[in-house]
């Protein structure tokens, strides 16, 4: 894709799906939303859920058990840091 990886993280992510769930809801307000996340999406839906998208029901499979503060600093610290220094 054209994104900008190094400024992406998990609050940009659920922003994003927020923003998605939003417009679905818009367009067809009789709809009900499903999110489904596994693992680190199942944090992001809840995140998004929590930032507001009009969410009916949150699917969630293996989703991460830490806080989301955590994985955040593991993905700027560890995670991301191969793909931000090559």
């Amino acid at each position: 894709s054209g994104g900008d990886y190094a400024a992406t993280d998990m609050v940009r992510l659920a922003a994003d799906l927020r923003e998605i769930a939003t417009q679905v809801k818009q367009r067809f307000p009789a709809s009900r939303i499903v999110i489904i996340g596994q693992s680190e999406g199942g944090l992001t839906a809840v995140k998004a859920a929590e930032m507001g998208a009009p969410v009916d029901y949150l699917v969630l499979q293996g989703a991460a058990l830490v806080p989301f503060g955590e994985t955040l600093e593991f993905q700027r610290t560890r995670a991301a840091k191969p793909f931000l220094e090559g």
